[in-house]
C-alpha cells in the first residue's frame, strides 16, 4: 500500500486501519485469485514501515514521473482536495 505515516493522520484512514478493513479486503482478493498461490498474501506498507513523508517522496521521484501521476481526487488538480494540498505543500 501507498500509505505514507501522515496519511495515518487522516482520520478515514485511521478509521480503516483501526477496523482492518484493507487487510480484510486484500485477503479476499488474494483468496479469490487463481494465482493465489502465487501472491504474497501479507499486505505491505513500505512508506509507514520506512517512515518515509510525502515531501521526501516527492523529492526523491523524477519531475517527468510526477507530471504522469494523478493524485487529485476530482481529476483535474483543483488544489483544494487533501491530495492536492499534500503534495502542493511537499513540494514547497
Amino acid at each position: 500500500m501507498g500509505w505514507n505515516p501522515s496519511d495515518m493522520l487522516r482520520r478515514p484512514i485511521a478509521e480503516r486501519a483501526e477496523r482492518s478493513v484493507t487487510p480484510n479486503l486484500w485477503s479476499a482478493l488474494v483468496a479469490s485469485a487463481r494465482n493465489r498461490h502465487c501472491i504474497d498474501d501479507k499486505l505491505h506498507f513500505p512508506l509507514i514501515e520506512q517512515g518515509i513523508t510525502k515531501k521526501e517522496m516527492i523529492e526523491e521521484m523524477p519531475k517527468e514521473l510526477l507530471d504522469l501521476t494523478v493524485s487529485c481526487r476530482r481529476g483535474n488538480n483543483c488544489g483544494s482536495c487533501h491530495a492536492c494540498r499534500d503534495i502542493a505543500k511537499a513540494m514547497s
